[in-house]
């Protein structure tokens, strides 16, 4: 009889095959065992870890203060159940997200050897730290549905904030002074935008694709988070967020069984941030008018002074840095020290120029501090943590927040064009909440 083949996986079925190798440096059988082991003999322990997981992820996303306090009562939590869950270690720590993580410290520090200033090189490499929440989170990723509303809820907070910002604006007791066109509460205004452009890749999924009540949520969520981001003025964010929709969209699509539905979403959604658009044109074209003027002085009369000018000539600087230290960079923390000295090179005063701590463009910071080394940990990080990210997520995912945060950290990849992502507290923070919640290997009871 002839040979039969062997059944093709249903359409909807998760793509996992990228992860032999993930499961090929530790036993997934041996790793299955140890999250059953933990559900049967200490369930309480698990329940009392989510809660406050839960706390951590509801105060990651407002100041930062709160954000830190959250991450070390959870990470106080973790070490007093140690017993209980070193077990499950290896199964997160030998994914190659947190591996990548751990070289691209090592290396950090080795560039130290080299930097110009290693007070600031230590403050950019603290910020990896945040990457422990990968493993904190792990002993309870079976609620990762549940941990990702929870950022969600977190982020609603910021926004009311932002309301608040904007009712009272200017008045004595508020403790943000903006100016008048940049409504970012807790956040700085930049930081405001990296960090919303990643909110919107939460909810975008669920408006496109969902269904039912899910969809509706995404819709309102995304149209809160679009307004927010065009109350913070920053313009990065909003091409960055364009580019954000756009993908999605296609994504829809392509995948869609329901293409009229969808389209009529995106005409209704267009409609209402029209209408958002038209009531805050005058800070919205007071920023558009401020860019050109600034590109066209930047370009046509070489004045770097402005905001826009300075991130220009931050690119150009961080190019030559390269250029000049290809294989390890200028080392971490010493950007700001190259250029002073290179304008020193040139007769320049530096105190006559703006100049930046970092290049304003994660891919070129990286390059300039960290070299062709420091290159290739990055884009096998993105690689990488993009694959993790999307390995369960399939058709029938598409649809909910489980696919939010493989396409929030799209939307960090984008707005990390205009923003050094890597070392900023804020963004830093949300891109390792994002990895903990959409690892590369999960165990049974956390798929979908």
């Amino acid at each position: 009889m002839p040979h039969k083949s062997a059944a093709k996986p249903a359409p909807d079925r998760p793509d996992t095959r990228h992860v032999w190798y993930v499961s090929g440096l530790f036993d997934p059988a041996w790793a299955e065992a140890a999250f059953e082991e933990q559900a049967r003999l200490v369930p309480a322990g698990i329940h009392r870890h989510a809660w406050v997981a839960g706390l951590a992820m509801l105060l990651l996303m407002t100041f930062i203060s709160a954000a830190e306090v959250g991450a070390a009562l959870l990470g106080a939590f973790f070490l007093l159940r140690t017993r209980r869950t070193i077990r499950l270690w290896p199964s997160s720590l030998l994914q190659p997200v947190p591996l990548l993580i751990i070289a691209w410290t090592v290396w950090q520090f080795t560039t130290l050897l080299w930097s110009g200033d290693v007070r600031l090189g230590l403050d950019e490499i603290s910020e990896a730290r945040w990457g422990v929440l990968i493993i904190l989170l792990w002993p309870v990723i079976r609620y990762r549905h549940t941990l990702i509303f929870v950022l969600v809820c977190s982020f609603l907070i910021t926004n009311a904030a932002q309301w608040v910002h904007w009712l009272f604006n200017g008045a004595d007791w508020l403790p943000w002074v903006r100016e008048p066109d940049r409504i970012s509460a807790w956040w700085g205004p930049a930081v405001g935008g990296t960090m919303l452009t990643g909110a919107l890749g939460l909810h975008l999924p669920a408006a496109m694709m969902g269904r039912g009540r899910t969809r509706v949520i995404g819709i309102v969520l995304s149209i809160v988070t679009l307004i927010a981001i065009l109350m913070t003025g920053t313009r990065g964010a909003w091409i960055a967020s364009a580019g954000l929709t756009v993908i999605v969209a296609c994504v829809a699509i392509w995948t869609s069984r329901q293409c009229g539905r969808l389209l009529a979403g995106l005409g209704v959604a267009a409609l209402v941030l029209l209408a958002a658009g038209l009531y805050l044109r005058e800070p919205i074209m007071s920023r558009v008018h401020n860019a050109r003027d600034e590109i066209t002085r930047a370009l046509e009369e070489k004045d770097y002074t402005t905001s826009t000018g300075t991130r220009i000539i931050m690119y150009w600087w961080a190019i030559e840095a390269f250029a000049e230290h290809p294989i390890g960079g200028v080392g971490a923390g010493g950007y700001h020290a190259w250029i002073d000295q290179h304008l020193v090179e040139q007769d320049i005063d530096p105190a006559r120029r703006r100049v930046l701590d970092h290049a304003h463009c994660a891919l070129l910071h990286v390059a300039a501090t960290s070299g062709t080394v420091g290159l290739l940990i990055a884009g096998a990080f993105i690689v990488h943590a993009l694959r993790g990210a999307f390995a369960y997520v399939g058709r029938e995912q598409l649809g909910t927040y489980l696919a939010g945060p493989g396409f929030a950290l799209v939307g960090l990849l984008l707005i990390s064009v205009f923003d050094s992502v890597h070392v900023n507290t804020q963004s830093a923070a949300l891109m390792a909440a994002l990895l903990a919640l959409a690892p590369g290997w999960l165990p049974r009871e956390a798929r979908p």
